[in-house]
C-alpha cells in the first residue's frame, strides 16, 4: 500500500463545510478523524472507569480485529487476558433464550436453559460488575498506511449474553428473588446508558437492544404481579432516555466516509493494489484518474450538503410528512446517478464538460451507493422503536405506576 505523503498539496479546503473539522490534523495535513473522534468520546477515560476493559476480559482479546489488538490493548491501558481466563461462550447454547427473556419461568419449565444459566453465572456476574463502571471507551485508530480507521470490537455473541442476563432476571422474578431480579434487570439498564456512549450503530443497536430486554422483562414481573408495591418502587428509574440510535451515523460514519474520500483526493489511493478476487470500481478509477483535476472542495460541500440533508429527515417525527421526503431523497438521488451515467462517455468526462460539473457527476454517483443512499426508513424506525422503549420503560418505572 502506497504509504501517504509527508506534505502533500492539499486540494481542498479544511473546514465545517468540507471537512467538518479543521483540528487536529495528522502529518499529512489531514484531518484526524481518529484524534478527534477519541477526544469527543474517550475524555476523561481511564483504565480504572472504562468498562471496556472488563468487557474484553470477559469475551477474550479475540473480538478485537487481529491487526489491531496490540495498538488497541495498548491504548486502552491494558494487556490480554490470560490464556485460562473463562470467557463467554455461545458453545451449548440452548434454544428459547429469547422466549425466557420476556416471561417468568422456572427450571422446571426449561431445564436446559436452567443449567446454561448456572454453568455460564460466575461470567454474567462479571457483566453485571462492569455494568457499574461510568464509562464505555473503545479507542479510534489509524492504520499504519494511514488508509483506514477501526473502531470497535466484534459484538458477535453479544446479543445472547443480553439475553442470558435478561432470562436470569426473570428467573429469578418466578423465584421471589427481588434483590437479584433488581440486580439483573438495573445491569441491563446501566449496560443501555454505557453502549448509548459508544461511536459505532452496532453500540448504540445493543444499547436499544439492552433496554428492549430489560423493559421485557420487568413488564413480565409486573404483570405477574411478582413484587410488593414497596419493592416495586425501588426499581424506579426516572432518568431513563431514549437511545440516540442516529448519532453514529451524523459523526463516525460521515468522519469514516470524508477520511476516504479526502484519501483519493491526495493520491494516497493511486496505486493501491488490488485485492484478490475484487472487482473493478470504474467510479473510483475514474476519481483517481482525474484526481487533479477535479474540484474537490466542490464534493466535499455537495457531500455534507446531502449528509446534513438526510441527517435532517431521518430526526423528523413518524409519519407521512417524513416519509415523503425520505422519498423525495432517495427519489433525487436515483435520477441524479441516471443523469450522471447516460450517454457514451459512462464515468469519463463528456465533450465541454466543465471540471465543476464532472466532479459533481461523480459525486452525485458515490453518494448514491455511500452511506448516504440507505433508506432513510432504515435507520429513522431504529429511533422510533428506542424512542417508544424509553417511554414505556419510564411509564413502568414510575413510583405512581
Amino acid at each position: 500500500v502506497l504509504a501517504l505523503a509527508t506534505s502533500p498539496n492539499l486540494p481542498s479546503t479544511l473546514g465545517p463545510a468540507t471537512t467538518v473539522i479543521t483540528e487536529p490534523c495528522d502529518k499529512n495535513g489531514l484531518p484526524d478523524y481518529a484524534a478527534a473522534l477519541n477526544a469527543r468520546y474517550g475524555k476523561d477515560v481511564t483504565p480504572d472507569n472504562n468498562a471496556a476493559i472488563p468487557w474484553l476480559h470477559l469475551m477474550g482479546d479475540k473480538i478485537l480485529p487481529e491487526d489491531a489488538r496490540s495498538a488497541t490493548l495498548k491504548a486502552l491501558g491494558t494487556t490480554a487476558s490470560p490464556p485460562e481466563t473463562a470467557l463467554w461462550s455461545t458453545k451449548n447454547l440452548p434454544a428459547n433464550l429469547a422466549t425466557t427473556a420476556a416471561q417468568l419461568w422456572k427450571p422446571a419449565d426449561f431445564p436446559a436453559i436452567a443449567a446454561f444459566l448456572k454453568d455460564r453465572g460466575a461470567l454474567l456476574d462479571q457483566l453485571v460488575a462492569l455494568s457499574e463502571k461510568p464509562r464505555w471507551f473503545w479507542p479510534a485508530l489509524t492504520s499504519p498506511d494511514g488508509i483506514y480507521v477501526s473502531v470497535a470490537p466484534s459484538y458477535s455473541g453479544v446479543p445472547d449474553l443480553l439475553r442470558a442476563l435478561a432470562s436470569r432476571a426473570t428467573q429469578r422474578a418466578a423465584a421471589n428473588d427481588f434483590p437479584g431480579f433488581q440486580q439483573d434487570t438495573s445491569a441491563l439498564l446501566h449496560l443501555s446508558e454505557l453502549l448509548a456512549t459508544g461511536p459505532t450503530t452496532l453500540d448504540r443497536i445493543l444499547a436499544a437492544r439492552a433496554q428492549s430486554l430489560a423493559l421485557s422483562a420487568l413488564s413480565a414481573a409486573a404483570d405477574a404481579h411478582a413484587f410488593s408495591p414497596d419493592q416495586w418502587n425501588q426499581l424506579a428509574a426516572p432518568n431513563i432516555s431514549a437511545i440516540d440510535v442516529l448519532e453514529p451515523f451524523d459523526i463516525l460514519q460521515r468522519y469514516l466516509y470524508l477520511r476516504a474520500i479526502e484519501l483519493i483526493a491526495i493520491g494516497a489511493l493511486d496505486h493501491l493494489p488490488k485485492q484478490p478476487g475484487e472487482l473493478d470500481d470504474p467510479l473510483l478509477d475514474a476519481a483517481v484518474k482525474h484526481r487533479r483535476q477535479l474540484d474537490w472542495n466542490l464534493i466535499l460541500e455537495r457531500i455534507n450538503a446531502d449528509w446534513d440533508e438526510t441527517s435532517k429527515i431521518r430526526r423528523m417525527p413518524p409519519g407521512p410528512a417524513r416519509t415523503a421526503a425520505g422519498e423525495a431523497f432517495q427519489r433525487r438521488l436515483h435520477n441524479a446517478v441516471s443523469d450522471a451515467i447516460e450517454g457514451p462517455t459512462g464515468l469519463e468526462p463528456r465533450p465541454n464538460e466543465s471540471w465543476q460539473a464532472y466532479s459533481l457527476r461523480l459525486e452525485s454517483v458515490n453518494v448514491a451507493i455511500s452511506p448516504i443512499g440507505i433508506r432513510v426508513e432504515d435507520l429513522a424506525k431504529r429511533q422510533d422503536d428506542a424512542a417508544a422503549t424509553a417511554t414505556k420503560l419510564h411509564t413502568l418505572l414510575s413510583p405512581t405506576h
